[in-house]
């Protein structure tokens, strides 16, 4: 496993959240942690994710560290979301 900045695939990883859960702004549900698991079989990261809350009240996720499990799976990841 290698770490990668998690600056480089932030972006990705929106776009492929919104894939997975359009309705996230209405519903309200917190579906970070199946999106964890859901990226980590798919895209082959690892994702640390840590709880955090913005100046607005408004709760969410901070990615603290990203690594690289599965290179095939990555390159795929990035070609698709970019």
């Amino acid at each position: 496993m290698r770490l990668i900045d998690p600056k480089l695939v932030n972006q990705f990883l929106n776009k492929c959240y919104l894939d997975y859960d359009p309705g996230w702004p209405s519903s309200g549900e917190d579906r970070m942690i199946g999106f964890k698991y859901y990226v980590e079989r798919t895209a082959g990261l690892r994702l640390d994710l840590m709880p955090k809350q913005d100046i607005y009240g408004r709760h969410g996720y901070e990615v603290v560290q990203i690594a690289v499990t599965d290179e095939r799976k990555y390159t795929m990841f990035t070609l698709r979301w970019s």
